[in-house]
């Protein structure tokens, strides 16, 4: 009688356990039948759905109530006869108001001792926030995928881990190829090493670097960009990844140069003309005199 008291005790302090983290818990746990009508919920259904539903309200109902899409629970029934179990399965539930909550639901399916299957024993998770996150990464990683400039993420050695499709349009390396290289494959050769050095101190000291890079194609073109890298943190302010952000600035540079050449030679022509060249502005003042100018006399 004892033992059978201590047994009885034991197991009550255990139910006491398991309810007091059954009504405490975040996730919403339930049992509900084969057919989908709800047995138990726990209280904390009631946070899940903003305070629009209680468990005395959904115990005895059926679950097509709080399904945005009840087809959606065929599809999730027919992988749950299949394997038994399923976790993280997402589906979104309606509150009374309308409103829609993005959930992810584990299940398995519970038998009696003679293998038969009797109800249905499950988590309910809000996923709201993980939908949110999701959906602000699509746009993230869609306006990387699709930027004009080019972008390439490294390892705090140095290593490529990601390049979008620019690189591969501007350089002739795919992702492949450029995964687990160095920067260096592109450079031509322009730059010492205090340039490159000045680089690195610059972005391991946790600051941003902006300059230009002169690059060699993988087919041997040359090419010049803009860039600007700037070290990726984690949340304790350690540098986890070196972001690079380039312009191809070919056109420009060259047609910079196409002006400086020409500015000079026609420099060179005015200077060397034996002819009086002056420029005046609109109230009579010089602005230019040629070398001939300045050396004949009034």
């Amino acid at each position: 009688v004892t033992e059978r008291k201590y047994a009885e005790e034991a197991l009550l302090k255990s139910e006491a356990k398991y309810r007091e983290i059954f009504e405490n818990i975040q996730d919403a746990f339930y049992e509900v039948t084969l057919d989908g009508v709800v047995i138990e919920i726990s209280p904390s259904f009631n946070i899940l759905s903003k305070g629009q539903y209680t468990r005395d309200d959904l115990i005895g109902k059926h679950l097509s109530e709080i399904y945005a899409n009840y087809s959606d629970r065929a599809v999730f029934l027919k992988e749950l006869q299949l394997k038994g179990s399923v976790n993280d399965y997402e589906i979104d539930l309606k509150n009374r108001d309308g409103s829609i909550i993005p959930c992810s639901i584990s299940s398995r399916i519970q038998f009696d001792v003679n293998g038969n299957p009797v109800k249905i024993i499950g988590s309910i998770r809000d996923i709201t926030e993980r939908k949110h996150a999701e959906k602000e990464l699509i746009k993230l990683t869609t306006a990387v995928e699709q930027s004009a400039n080019t972008i390439i993420i490294t390892n705090v050695e140095g290593e490529i881990e990601y390049t979008n499709p620019i690189f591969t349009e501007l350089t002739g390396y795919t992702a492949e190829e450029a995964k687990g290289q160095n920067p260096r494959i592109l450079n031509a050769g322009t730059h010492n090493s205090e340039y490159y050095a000045e680089m690195w101190k610059t972005i391991l000291d946790g600051k941003i670097w902006k300059g230009e890079f002169h690059n060699k194609s993988k087919n041997g073109d040359l090419f010049w960009e803009q860039v600007t890298i700037s070290p990726v943190k984690d949340k304790e302010g350690k540098t986890i990844n070196f972001l690079a952000v380039k312009e191809d600035i070919t056109a420009k540079r060259n047609a910079e140069q196409v002006l400086k050449e020409s500015e000079e030679k026609y420099r060179t022509m005015i200077e060397t003309s034996n002819d009086m060249i002056w420029i005046l502005d609109g109230s009579g003042n010089f602005t230019f005199l040629n070398k001939q100018t300045e050396e004949t006399p009034d």
